[in-house]
């Protein structure tokens, strides 16, 4: 697999698996992060997309703070599912562990997600059957632009599978109006939940 830019923290260079549950993708970097659906440049001529139904582990914490993961500015972050461009979201459909060898959850510090759409938070939709489990996302920030309802949340818009063992530290934060009437939905892990919820705080 291409080599990816990594934080100081990381001691692999290269994003290892191959994204079954036997051998899943690890997930070690902002940049890889946030290739999962969506192309990420990595050279002039290489490029790197993960897919949304693909198995990932996340053995460490991941900074993202001064990391431009959009092309668009340090620390900004599409929700995982989104194309930004058109505002079309794809589940994901696979599983993303966080993988602690203290047992606890590994944590995502200085997000901020970003868009101008109206459904935000980490991961898009959730999809039935998905899992994402044992992260904690702290000192981190979330918004969006738009001027309709929306929904808003720290780990998914909606879900229909399982969020289990995820701590949100992030400050939802807010300011309705009036053109948000009739439709916006806020939460501290999800916005809407038509799956499970486990262990969550």
């Amino acid at each position: 697999y291409p080599q990816l830019w990594m934080n100081t923290q990381d001691d692999n260079l290269s994003l290892t698996g191959d994204g079954t549950a036997s051998s899943p993708y690890v997930v070690a970097s902002p940049q890889a992060m946030a290739a999962i659906g969506r192309e990420q440049q990595i050279t002039e001529l290489t490029q790197i997309s993960l897919s949304l139904s693909a198995d990932y582990i996340q053995p460490v914490d991941i900074y993202f703070e001064g990391i431009d993961t959009n092309l668009t500015g340090p620390g900004t972050f599409t929700p995982i599912g989104l194309d930004e461009a058109t505002g079309t979201i794809t589940a994901f459909d696979g599983t993303y562990y966080g993988d602690s060898a203290s047992g606890k959850t590994v944590s995502l510090t200085g997000l901020d997600i970003q868009s101008a759409h109206n459904n935000i938070a980490l991961f898009a939709t959730v999809g039935s059957g998905a899992v994402v489990d044992g992260l904690e996302i702290s000192n981190s920030s979330i918004s969006t632009t738009t001027t309709s309802p929306f929904n808003m949340a720290a780990f998914a818009v909606t879900n229909n599978g399982t969020i289990s063992n995820c701590v949100n530290k992030m400050n939802i934060e807010f300011t309705m109006s009036s053109s948000h009437d009739n439709g916006t939905n806020v939460g501290g892990i999800v916005a809407n939940n038509n799956g499970r919820i486990l262990l969550c705080s």
